[in-house]
């Protein structure tokens, strides 16, 4: 199977590592707006420590860099536009 997502907004190219550069302000924003909804711990108190409570939240290897599989949650909680397949048969 494939999956298909988003690239957060202005990343170009590969994502190796999503805590720097444009994936990794957005990935700041995203952790904060999350945390605002109760959905991380007020105790998370930098982006790192968020991060990894999202992660675990979310069954990832908090001890991992934030790369396609955080991001494609992140998406998922923070309901970006994504393409979804149907249940349409023919």
């Amino acid at each position: 199977f494939a999956t298909l997502w988003r690239l957060p907004p202005g990343q170009r190219g590969r994502l190796t590592d999503g805590r720097t550069g444009a994936a990794g302000d957005w990935l700041a924003q995203q952790l904060v707006a999350l945390q605002a909804r109760q959905a991380i711990p007020a105790t998370a108190r930098t982006t790192a420590e968020r991060l990894e409570a999202f992660q675990r939240s979310q069954g990832i290897d908090a001890r991992g860099p934030a790369g396609p599989i955080t991001f494609m949650q992140l998406n998922r909680a923070a309901g970006v536009d994504e393409p979804r397949l149907t249940g349409t048969a023919r």
